[in-house]
């Protein structure tokens, strides 16, 4: 199965190398050296900032359960659903208290690791029916929508970072008992603001922070670099890069800002010789990549390689 992905990895590469070749001929576009050493990088002179996934919790109501509920619900989050509920709904008269305190229904703590990625992404959260009370089981149930804030931040006006909702998965197939007050919402939830990563110069350098922003926006496209300012460049991750956050940050960090014909002409030699024969292939092919298409000429003769894991970067990298 294995030598079956690594054939078709190489071979899709070789199929699209006819399609990148034109772009071997077009050499990186000479940038006025100014101060910078030749040799410098991204990530030489600036840190990459990209948020980690951030721990939300909250509370909320599962529904459709038959008599597996409770009615015993702690004052201060009976308040605090009330409240909620009632701000989520268009017309009045409902009463919130006798939903809460049905058989069929059952408060409970809602948590989860929310990535900090792009606006709408999924992601699984957890419920457990409250410690306090007589639920038997979630199992069957529906979590009604619900609103995740940051861990220990609880209350009406704490910023709502995610949403949730969906129905209860509790798995019962497994060879343990399984433990039907704590359940699963797959993918119910879903971030609701984006969360930028950001370059920040050491120095704050406007020159520096445009000429990265131009850099970034050529390669990548534009919008890459939304906002900057001398000692702060926002930075979108692109599209083709959306499940591959932290490769991304290792291209940026890469990228050169001094070139000229011979010296990607160098790099593309060295780095490419590296791949086919250090220890250290991972920042080879990311170098590679960072310099982009026009080191397809170069990599299309490792796929020759006797060595699987070369042939195999070196195809990942072509793509």
């Amino acid at each position: 199965m294995k030598n079956h992905k690594l054939r078709t990895t190489v071979a899709t590469a070789a199929a699209v190398i006819i399609v990148y070749i034109a772009g071997c001929g077009q050499q990186a576009r000479k940038q006025p050296a100014d101060k910078l050493d030749v040799g410098a990088t991204i990530g030489a002179l600036t840190d990459v900032f990209a948020p980690q996934a951030i721990p939300v919790e909250g509370y909320a109501i599962v529904g459709g359960l038959r008599g597996t509920g409770s009615s015993q619900c702690p004052p201060q989050i009976r308040s605090y659903l009330k409240q909620y509920i009632l701000t989520q709904l268009s017309a009045g008269g409902f009463d919130v208290d006798e939903l809460i305190d049905s058989d069929n229904t059952a408060v409970v703590h809602v948590h989860g690791l929310m990535p900090a990625a792009r606006k709408g992404k999924r992601f699984d959260v957890t419920v457990d029916a409250l410690a306090p009370t007589q639920t038997t089981s979630l199992q069957g149930g529906w979590l009604y929508k619900a609103t995740l804030k940051k861990a220990r931040t609880f209350g009406l006006s704490t910023r709502s970072l995610a949403t949730v909702q969906g129905p209860v998965f509790i798995d019962t197939i497994g060879p343990r008992q399984a433990d039907k007050k704590t359940g699963y919402i797959l993918f119910g939830g879903r971030v609701r603001d984006g969360y930028p990563m950001a370059i920040v110069p050491r120095q704050p350098d406007y020159t520096l922070a445009r000429r990265i922003s131009d850099l970034l926006d050529t390669r990548f496209g534009k919008g890459t670099t939304p906002a900057a300012s001398p000692d702060y460049i926002e930075l979108k991750v692109p599209t083709e890069y959306a499940e591959q956050r932290q490769r991304f940050i290792d291209i940026v960090k890469a990228m050169y800002l001094v070139s000229t014909p011979e010296l990607t002409a160098e790099r593309i030699a060295t780095f490419t010789r590296d791949l086919a024969v250090s220890q250290d292939k991972h920042s080879s092919e990311i170098a590679l990549e960072a310099i982009g298409r026009v080191s397809v000429g170069k990599l299309s003769a490792l796929l020759n390689s006797s060595n699987e894991e070369v042939r195999m970067r070196a195809a990942r990298c072509m793509l």
